[in-house]
């Protein structure tokens, strides 16, 4: 059973459904866990790709946040190209999956946490870029 988590109140939020497997994860020292998250894009708005190809337009990023002792790797999946006013940019559409690799690195302090930051746009203008905390608890044993 796929959960796709809406949040209400902001009109970006409307447009991109996020999910994220597992809601909790626990990291040994030295550990690393992957967590999956899931972005369903609203027909006919997409995604800024990792790398959109504009240095004008903000990609999607996934980052650890608000502590240390932890990092994560992401892999992001191949974009689409999408030409607006003559000039292709990258874009994902749809249902966009990343895999993120969460990794203990030693000490963990403050209260770590994965944010996202992603541009929502359609073929006539792009809205304000949006960071948001992912549902995921990250743990430490």
């Amino acid at each position: 059973e796929k959960s796709v988590k809406k949040s209400g109140g902001d009109v970006v939020d409307e447009m991109v459904g996020i999910g994220v497997t597992p809601g909790e994860i626990i990291l040994a020292v030295g550990g690393s866990v992957k967590v999956t998250v899931e972005l369903d894009v609203s027909k006919g708005y997409h995604v800024n790709a990792h790398d959109p190809g504009d240095p004008d337009l903000r990609g999607l990023e996934v980052r650890v946040a608000g502590g240390t002792g932890v990092s994560a790797t992401v892999e992001y999946p191949e974009a689409e190209s999408f030409t607006l006013g003559g000039s292709a940019i990258n874009v994902y559409t749809g249902a966009v999956k990343l895999v993120v690799t969460v990794v203990r690195e030693g000490v963990v302090t403050g209260d770590p946490v994965l944010m996202m930051s992603y541009q929502v746009c359609n073929d006539e203008i792009c809205l304000r870029p949006r960071d948001v905390v992912l549902p995921v608890v990250i743990g430490v044993e």
